[in-house]
Formats: C-alpha cells, sequence, structure tokens
C-alpha cells in the first residue's frame, strides 16, 4: 500500500503537546479560568463539514488530538460532565455538576470503563507511564474496552506504520487474569486506508495479548469481539477537512462495510460498532445497514440513550462518562464509564459467540452439564440415566441472550424425563427407549426420537411453552426400521430429518412422509446432527474407525463425509451456533473434549457413554 498521500504523525512530540496542554487545562480550572476552553468559531450554530452542519458541534475550542487518547477531544468533552476533583462544571457538557449520569439506570447494569495509552500518565515515579492495578479495577468493574490501534499513520514505533497502543497488550492480559472481560479497539481513520486493510491491522495487533503469537484476535473466554470506533475526525483540518474524514456517506458506508467483513474474517466474530448518534447520521447519511450488529453508544446523559444511530433500536453498551475516578488507576488519571445492557450471563454470551449447553452421563448415572445459565464448569442436574441425553434449545440465530436448553433423558426404567436448567424432571410419555434420544425444536415445535425396545425408530411432538416444561400429550409414532444405536434429528433441507444406524453400521435417513434411504456413510454408536439456523447448513457427525468424521448440507446435497481426527468412544454431538459449529466427543480419557475452528480442547469432567449438545444462540 503506497502512503504517499498520508500525513505521518510523530507521536512523541504529539504527546508532549498534549500533555502540557492537559496540565495548562488542570493550571487554568484551579484558577477558576474556564477561558483555557475558549470559543474560537465561525459564524453559524454548528461545527461545518462540508456545507453540512452538526447540531451537536462543541461550543468551545478543543485541545490538541493524539492517538493516546481514546476518543477525539470533542467527543471527550461531550462525555466528560462534571470534573472530578475540581469542583468545576466543564462548561459544554449541558449537565448540572450535582446531576450523576444514568441517575435513572438501575444499579442492575454491569460496570466498565474505556482505557487508552493516555490513561498511563507520565508521573515523576513513573517516567515512563503509570501502571494501572486491574485487580483493584475488577473490584469496581467487570468489562473494559482497551485501545489497541488507531488508523493514523505514525514515524516511530506503531505497528505495520499505524499507531498501537504499547500499554494493550499488558493491559489486555492483566484485565482478564483479573477476571474483567475485555473487547480491544480501533479508532477508525478512514481517510488514511480502507476498511479491510484497519480491519487487519487491528486484529493482527489485538491478537497479541491472546498468548497466541501470529494470530488474529478471537472473541472467546474473556475477549469480547473488537470494536470498532468511528466517530469525529480529531486531526480536522487534516485527514479530510471534515468531521467524516473527507468521505461522502455511501463511500463511509463502504468504508464501514469493508471494516466489518474482514474482521468477522479475521477476529470469526462481527465487529461491536462504537458511534455517536450525530456522527453516524451525518457521516453514513442515516445508513440502517448496521442494525444486526451491537452498538455501543457515547451518550452523556441522565437517563439511559433515547436517541440512537439510525437503524439500532436497543444499545448494548452506554459510554456516559469520560471524566470518572475508578480504584487502581494513578490519582492523575480520568476513565471513561461505560454499562452494559444485561446480564454476566448475556456478556458472557457475546463473548463467546458460540453459547452452547453440554450434557453427559456421569460415572455416577447423574446428569452433569455446562451452560451458560448455570456456574462455569461441570453441575450435576440429578436424576439417574443410563446413555447420553438429548439437549435442545429454540433457534436463537445471532442471539445475545443463550436460549433456555431442556435435556431429555433415558432412565434407568426405560422411560424418557425431561428438565431444564431450573425445572426439575418430568415423564415422556409411556414409551420404552434403548441407549440415548434426539430431540430437535423447529418453530415451537419439539420432536423427541428413540430407539424403541423393539429396535424401530420412534418419535413424538409437544408445543414448547414460552416458560416451564412442554406437556406430552400425543401418542408415540413408529418409523420402523431396525437400529443398532439411538438416532439423531435435525432440520435439512427445510424438512426434520432422522438419522439412524442400522445393523450394518451404516447410516440411513428418512423424514416423516418419506422412507429410509442409506447414505455413504458407515459409524460406530449414536449419530449426530445439527442446523446452523443462521446459514441453514446442516452438519451430520459421527464416530468412524474412532475419528470424527463429519459432512454438511446447506440446501442441495452434502458434502463428502472428511475426518476432523481425536480419538473417540461412543457417539459424538453436533452444537451449530451462529458463528460457528462446534463438535464434541468423549474422549478416551472419558472426558468430553470440544472442537472449534481453534482446534480440540478438554472441557474435563468423568462421564460414559457420548455426549449431547446444543447451540444455543
Amino acid at each position: 500500500m503506497s502512503t504517499g498521500r498520508h500525513r505521518r504523525i510523530d507521536w512523541a512530540s504529539r504527546e508532549v503537546r498534549v500533555r502540557v496542554a492537559a496540565v495548562t487545562a488542570c493550571a487554568a480550572l484551579v484558577a477558576g479560568a474556564l477561558s483555557v476552553y475558549g470559543v474560537t468559531r465561525g459564524s453559524g450554530s454548528g461545527t461545518r463539514v462540508g456545507a453540512t452542519e452538526l447540531s451537536g458541534a462543541p461550543a468551545l475550542s478543543l485541545p490538541p488530538a493524539s492517538p493516546a487518547e481514546g476518543h477525539s477531544p470533542r467527543l471527550t468533552r461531550e462525555l466528560s460532565g462534571p470534573l472530578s476533583k475540581t469542583g468545576i462544571h466543564r462548561a459544554g457538557s449541558g449537565v448540572a455538576l450535582s446531576t450523576s449520569a444514568a441517575a435513572a439506570t438501575t444499579s442492575t447494569l454491569l460496570n466498565g470503563i474505556d482505557v487508552a495509552s493516555f490513561q498511563h500518565p507520565v508521573t515523576t515515579q513513573n517516567p515512563n507511564g503509570a501502571p494501572i492495578d486491574w485487580t483493584q479495577v475488577a473490584t469496581h468493574d467487570q468489562f473494559a474496552a482497551i485501545k489497541a490501534t488507531e488508523g493514523t499513520h505514525v514515524s516511530t514505533g506503531g505497528f505495520n506504520g499505524y499507531y498501537a497502543n504499547p500499554f494493550y497488550v499488558g493491559d489486555a492480559r492483566a484485565a482478564t487474569a483479573a477476571g474483567m472481560y475485555v473487547a480491544a479497539y480501533h479508532f477508525a481513520n478512514p481517510f488514511n486506508s480502507g476498511g479491510a486493510a484497519q480491519a487487519d491491522l487491528a486484529a493482527q495487533y489485538a491478537g497479541e495479548a491472546q498468548n497466541t503469537a501470529g494470530t488474529d484476535y478471537k472473541a472467546g473466554g474473556l475477549y469480547l469481539p473488537l470494536m470498532v470506533d468511528l466517530e469525529y475526525n480529531p486531526y480536522i483540518p487534516a485527514d479530510g477537512g471534515n468531521e467524516c474524514y473527507g468521505l461522502t456517506p455511501s463511500a463511509m458506508v463502504s468504508w464501514i462495510s469493508s471494516f466489518v467483513a474482514e474482521a468477522t474474517i479475521d477476529t470469526g466474530t462481527a465487529p461491536i460498532i462504537y458511534t455517536p448518534t450525530d456522527w453516524w447520521n451525518l457521516c453514513t447519511g442515516s445508513s440502517t445497514a448496521f442494525s444486526g450488529d451491537l452498538l455501543w453508544i457515547p451518550s452523556f446523559s441522565t437517563n439511559a440513550p433515547s436517541t440512537l444511530p439510525a437503524g439500532w433500536n436497543t444499545w448494548t453498551f452506554w459510554q456516559y462518562s469520560s471524566s470518572g475516578t475508578v480504584p487502581g488507576f494513578d490519582p492523575s488519571a480520568t476513565v471513561d464509564l461505560d454499562y452494559f445492557n444485561g446480564s454476566l450471563t448475556t456478556l458472557n454470551a457475546i463473548a463467546n459467540q458460540h453459547a452452547v449447553a453440554v450434557g453427559a452421563e456421569g460415572t455416577d448415572g447423574q446428569l452433569w452439564v455446562q451452560a451458560p445459565q448455570l456456574a462455569a464448569g461441570w453441575q450435576s442436574l440429578g436424576g439417574r440415566i443410563v446413555a447420553a441425553p438429548a439437549v435442545v434449545a429454540p433457534p436463537n440465530a445471532g442471539g445475545t441472550t443463550p436460549a433456555q436448553p431442556l435435556f431429555i433423558g433415558t432412565g434407568t426404567d426405560k422411560r424418557l424425563w425431561i428438565r431444564s436448567v431450573t425445572a426439575g424432571w418430568q415423564p415422556i410419555g409411556a414409551a420404552l427407549c434403548l441407549g440415548g434420544p434426539a430431540a430437535v425444536i423447529t418453530g415451537t415445535t419439539l420432536t423427541v426420537a428413540c430407539r424403541g425396545t423393539d429396535n424401530a425408530l420412534w418419535y413424538t411432538t409437544a408445543t414448547v411453552p414460552s416458560s416451564g416444561l412442554p406437556s406430552f400429550t400425543g401418542t408415540w409414532t413408529s418409523l420402523g426400521g431396525v437400529l443398532s444405536a439411538g438416532p439423531a434429528v435435525a432440520p435439512a433441507g427445510g424438512t426434520t430429518t432422522f438419522f439412524v444406524r442400522g445393523t450394518s453400521g451404516a447410516i440411513y435417513t428418512r423424514t416423516l412422509t418419506t422412507g429410509y434411504a442409506v447414505t455413504p456413510w458407515s459409524c460406530a454408536g449414536q449419530p449426530a446432527a445439527a442446523l446452523q439456523a443462521a446459514t441453514g447448513t446442516t452438519t451430520f457427525a459421527c464416530n468412524s474407525g474412532g475419528a470424527m468424521w463429519e459432512s454438511a448440507d446447506s440446501g442441495s446435497a452434502w458434502s463428502p463425509a472428511v475426518s476432523l481426527g481425536g480419538s473417540l468412544l461412543g457417539g459424538p454431538a453436533v452444537a451449530a451456533t451462529s458463528q460457528q459449529t462446534d463438535f464434541l466427543a468423549e474422549g478416551t480419557d472419558h472426558a468430553i473434549w470440544e472442537l472449534t475452528p481453534a482446534g480440540w480442547s478438554s472441557l474435563g469432567g468423568q462421564v460414559t457413554g457420548g455426549v449431547g449438545a446444543a447451540a444455543l444462540n
């Protein structure tokens, strides 16, 4: 990429200038001289952006911009509210000193912060920047957005010629070690280079915090999706000359689309979009093209933001102040403050994206599960089962709140029993079954299937209520066949399809209206199948020769089966979330192992008879 037309920033001298400006400003405030923010405006009531004005334009001049800051000077001031520890109300915030942002917001919302290099001030004791004590921060906050990169060229340091926060890696690792969720973020500069190029920059540098050298940033564990910061141009009159970096609305939408598409490829997850309403509506022409993406909105107000950028009807994260004080920071540092619009369960689902519920028969015969609605690790839901359970959940493509799973097990009396995370065991009719059952929810209909004591395939259905357990009032119906293991069931090509293992080990399929058809697959134990609701792709998996094999059908035909490796005991499970398809299996060590795009990893436990699983989003 040619950089001849790009303005290069000498970061070292710019940092000195902004530090001097900050010291001068603080001195003036202590003296009561608010004129440090003196007005330097032209005619009219707004700041001009080409021939357009932003109605919420700042009334006062701004300090110099710096990549060390988390956000543009204009946005920082709009969010400033009362200046902590000065007793002086910063002009232009529009909020009285005694007013607390989010005063009408309940205390149940999760607290978070937004930090950059600037929150590591240079002091006499810390000439290389004051550290942040993330253990202390974690006593107050549950998540943090940490600036990783900016799409602005720098003459020294940086990463691939762009600005990179030198504190990011250490901060991200320390924050997650303290138990906080972290979102790496990139400050976009659409004037300097394309969206895809800046997404690559952000994913590469942010990935350095995850202890996987050379690997792009990935959401998972305590890492939230990458965030792209789209806001006012801090370098006016340079870099395009206006708040929109010189781009037309259509060009800006194209730039954002390029960033989102590339970031999704790089990280496996669509990025969070951080943007103020005024900037978005002006610079994208009130585009609604990104309404399906998570919104992080900056807005200083006494209530939760009511005026959102075009396309969104709710916010996920809300930054409500840029002048907070939080334990763990140098006393001279002010911090951006945020709320999360949900619970820890929801935040965990956003971080991991592929929210999955897993169930297995423990060595004690009880049902043991892992699910985001429960505490971490394996939890017992009791009962006495004799095979791997069926785990099922309503379709919830792209959901940020995980769906509620249901668990269906074969009891020692050969009857099927059902329960949820909170509701106890209830029987499912009078049918008697061998081995593990199968289940799927399409719309509001739950279909349950099993291998009957006559070795035929049997099924029944029930309506899934809005709360509580389904009530099975219908009869069981035989679909014939001679099975040698429990079945699988999933939509394929829009039709509920059953997958069964015959006496020769071959896999047969059938629907409610068509007879059995043999497939090329031959398997050991119970097969597995699941539909990825977001894409319409059905994945089939089974144990063949002790390894995991899979095939997929996107609606036209099944792909040739391929080996995914591993060392399996019994049948596997498939959980097709919106973001990825996970495969689970009992390993030769009797622990449950999960295969994701990152490879095989152990979920631990001691189980017998295989595993069941379901996607929850």
